[in-house]
């Protein structure tokens, strides 16, 4: 056994398997980008107007806009079913949406990137996540600069970029929530 495994290795297997390891990661993780070039929390004088976005429910839930957050922060986290680190991110983010108050001034909106909308559907219905899911492109994930997933925008209530990031994050009150937490007192 040891020898095949050897053999194997010799024979370039391990290049191979690092070539699609890294294919998937550029295909739906980190590549660089967004908003005026930021990464990351972006202070208040340098922020851009977030592009206008509205997003269609996943099934039962209805649609929504910009519009519809006025004067909220919104967290915009794109993902796909077929996305190796989403599906690893979600059980987090499904903790994290769920702890969130209903009366909240923080809109979570969980966007699926999926040409397959009954996969993405399905899929976001099996992670148990209680917010309202919705459904867009990758053309919607590109009006904020992305062109990797996951990835999270937060927009301050002023509508301005405050945030972006593309890859796996950590939803808890060390991550994401500690600077959604902090954009959120902003101005109030």
């Amino acid at each position: 056994m040891r020898k095949a495994l050897k053999s194997i290795i010799a024979g370039g297997a391990s290049l191979t398997l690092a070539f699609a390891l890294s294919f998937l990661m550029m295909s739906c993780g980190r590549v660089p980008g967004g908003p005026a070039g930021k990464r990351g929390f972006v202070p208040a004088g340098e922020r851009v107007q977030a592009p206008s976005w509205e997003f269609a429910g996943l099934g039962r839930d209805g649609s929504i806009s910009a519009s519809d957050a006025a004067d909220k922060v919104v967290v915009l986290h794109f993902w796909a079913s077929w996305c190796p680190p989403c599906r690893m991110e979600f059980p987090s983010f499904a903790r994290w949406a769920g702890a969130r108050p209903m009366d909240s001034a923080i809109e979570v909106v969980p966007v699926s990137i999926d040409e397959n909308v009954e996969k993405g559907r399905a899929f976001y219905e099996g992670a148990g996540v209680p917010a309202a899911g919705y459904h867009g492109s990758w053309e919607d994930a590109e009006k904020f600069g992305i062109s990797g997933i996951p990835a999270t925008v937060i927009i301050d209530r002023k509508g301005m970029v405050a945030f972006v990031t593309e890859g796996a994050v950590e939803w808890n009150q060390n991550g994401v929530d500690r600077v959604i937490g902090a954009i959120a007192e902003e101005g109030s």
